[in-house]
């Protein structure tokens, strides 16, 4: 999926705020995402990463705790991309 394996920054809905206030002081917070399935989003990072890392433990975001969030992706040339490339 477009997600695992990326840092990506999430930004939490308000229930996700009041859920997961004791783990992410803030509204936006970026993590690592180890694998994304129909529960959520399992990601290691927030103000514990390094007690996750540690453990080797991961934290689920349930979709319904997040408001959106956005991903870095490479930039693709060629096909597929919209993008013609010129051969000289």
């Amino acid at each position: 999926m477009l997600l695992a394996g990326r840092t990506a920054r999430f930004w939490l809905s308000p229930n996700g705020q009041a859920v997961l206030k004791s783990v992410f002081e803030k509204e936006a917070f970026q993590a690592y995402v180890r694998s994304v399935d129909d529960l959520g989003i399992w990601v290691v990072g927030g103000r514990k990463e390094q007690r996750l890392q540690a453990t080797g433990s991961v934290l689920l975001l349930r979709w319904e705790y997040l408001a959106t969030v956005q991903v870095e992706l490479p930039v693709q040339t060629g096909a597929g991309t919209g993008q013609q490339e010129q051969v000289h």
